[in-house]
């Protein structure tokens, strides 16, 4: 059995655990979260990686500020396999990825117009550095078009590329991401497990047009946004007995318009999530999650000059499937002056990844988040 093969079988194993969990949870005396003799509970709200998956009552007013960042080093991945230098070379790349960090800031602001029905604004800053060198034995240039980085992302450049210091160069791109609106509505509720549909659109606030001081476009996954408006929607589904809880959630992303205005898209994502808390204390909880996530690869290409030297330059190379295992803890003030205040942490790591073409491999991410009810 290859090692793909154990890891996948383990992750199927993990998961029927938590089932299996969950349903003898469901013989347990229920506890409402955030009801009076109780009082504000950390579980209530999923691990701090997770967007779309609470709702407030009637109301209500919640704002957060939430910070992620996740990074991308190692080797240069075919697939589920690192390759080496001769074959980037072979392929007809001159240049290759070392190492890129992306972070992203998040202001979160909801309201609960009705218990069934809440609306959520979500503006973002993006800030991504990236190092690079040339790859030693290439002769030429990659002869397909453009490339890029899946996913959405913030306007630029730190001086376009450094200098070869020791062969390896440097550049970023900072500034406003895509915003997020978002509608949640409630579809089930008996005081222990509850479901929510969400209905999101991010809008192309972010810019999709940076480009190097030489006038050709950055690399796909160094622009801010989409450049096209995107429809997201999901499905959230939690549950708690005493002090138990858990949760799993679908949603995707998907691009609405067939190219932004440089003449790409970033591919369709969907991604699935489950997880599973324990509240420590009346104030801490901990979690555990899992997340998959696939994407397709971009479609269309610059409308205009671009390098094609690195395989972040070129289309296949985004996108892919990969799952994550992640830990985490929630924290809530139950009382006094700071009463609402809550903050939660969780680190994520992949457990496995088949990228698409040729990429960096993907490390892991932090996730940190504050916000307050009143």
């Amino acid at each position: 059995m290859s090692k793909n093969q154990h890891l996948i079988r383990r992750t199927t194993i993990s998961l029927a655990a938590i089932a299996a969990l969950a349903a003898a949870l469901l013989s347990s005396p229920a506890h409402a979260h955030d009801e009076p003799g109780v009082g504000l509970t950390p579980d209530s709200h999923a691990p701090a990686g997770m967007m779309y998956d609470h709702m407030h009552k009637k109301g209500e007013w919640m704002f957060g500020y939430n910070f992620s960042t996740s990074s991308t080093g190692g080797d240069v991945m075919n697939g589920g396999n690192a390759v080496s230098d001769e074959a980037l070379a072979a392929a007809g790349y001159m240049m290759k990825p070392t190492s890129m960090r992306m972070n992203m800031h998040m202001l979160h602001l909801m309201y609960a117009p009705t218990d069934w029905f809440n609306v959520m604004l979500m503006p973002m800053y993006m800030d991504m550095p990236m190092t690079m060198k040339m790859v030693p034995g290439a002769g030429g240039g990659h002869g397909g078009g453009g490339g890029g980085h899946g996913g959405g992302h913030g306007p630029m450049l730190a001086g376009g590329m450094g200098g070869m210091g020791g062969g390896e160069m440097s550049h970023s791109t900072s500034g406003i991401g895509d915003t997020v609106a978002a509608g949640l509505f409630q579809l089930y509720d008996d005081g222990r497990h509850h479901v929510h549909a969400g209905l999101g659109i991010s809008i192309p606030t972010g810019s999709v047009s940076l480009k190097n001081p030489n006038g050709s476009f950055v690399h796909y996954g160094m622009q801010l946004g989409t450049g096209t408006w995107d429809v997201i929607p999901s499905v959230t589904y939690t549950g708690h007995a005493n002090r138990w809880s858990w949760g799993a959630q679908a949603l995707a992303q998907v691009a609405m318009q067939s190219r932004n205005k440089s003449g790409f898209r970033f591919g369709n994502k969907f991604e699935a999530n489950a997880w599973g808390g324990y509240r420590l204390t009346n104030w801490l909880s901990a979690s555990a999650r899992l997340n998959y996530t696939a994407q397709g690869t971009i479609q269309g290409a610059y409308n205009g000059p671009s390098h094609q030297m690195s395989p972040d330059d070129v289309q296949s190379n985004y996108g892919g499937r990969v799952l994550k295992a992640g830990v985490g803890l929630n924290a809530v003030v139950g009382s006094g002056p700071l009463k609402g205040n809550r903050v939660g942490v969780e680190y994520v790591k992949p457990i496995t990844q088949s990228l698409n073409g040729y990429q960096l491999e993907q490390q892991d991410a932090l996730y940190v988040n504050w916000s307050m009810a009143f």
